[in-house]
């Protein structure tokens, strides 16, 4: 099976100047992998902190409307952690985060719908942050009212072609730190997997 380089190059004409200067690396980073069934990172991630797996499992009938359990993704190792507290901040987060998240015309091929982000909960008694709400229950459990993360590096299965895609976008970093960071991470996950 032919490997996907796990990194892509733009290919503009360079004037003369630039000749020395490597050429620019977009993000995210995009990887395939040899992994035929989907549930084969979650053994692989499972000890890792903060693992996730969003699976699509059950068969859709055919309902003439658009296919909505298509794709699975995974992840471990967020690079931030909301857990309860402000949650202003967490949202200020989320979004600095996501208007900095990369995407290119690689990451678009996939089709891919999700290459990195937030995985997380926002719980029923997060509303009680929202609206005055009279307290009907005892909180035996003590969870926090949300808990989400934010990740940099995200694989997705597609359940109609069984091919895995790795994405490593560089967060929370920019620039050439991004770049590094990405490709660090990417090597990182393709050998845990």
């Amino acid at each position: 099976k032919v490997v996907q380089p796990c990194w892509t190059l733009t290919r503009l004409r360079r004037p003369p100047y630039s000749q020395a200067m490597p050429p620019r690396v977009e993000l995210p980073l995009v990887h395939s992998l040899d992994m035929q069934r989907s549930l084969a990172p979650l053994r692989a991630l499972a000890d890792r902190p903060y693992p996730f797996l969003l699976h699509s499992a059950l068969p859709e009938a055919d309902t003439g409307g658009p296919r909505r359990s298509r794709w699975s993704f995974f992840g471990a190792e967020p690079f931030a952690i909301f857990r309860g507290g402000d949650h202003l901040e967490a949202i200020r987060s989320f979004r600095s985060f996501r208007d900095r998240a990369p995407f290119n015309d690689v990451v678009r091929a996939t089709g891919a719908p999700f290459v990195g982000g937030a995985v997380g909960y926002w719980s029923y008694d997060y509303g009680r942050r929202l609206e005055t709400l009279p307290a009907q229950a005892y909180d035996d459990l003590r969870l926090p009212d949300f808990v989400f993360a934010l990740y940099d590096v995200v694989g997705a299965y597609d359940h109609d072609t069984q091919q895995t895609w790795l994405f490593s976008s560089g967060l929370p970093f920019e620039g050439s730190d991004a770049v590094v960071r990405a490709r660090h991470r990417l090597d990182h996950f393709r050998k845990l997997l």
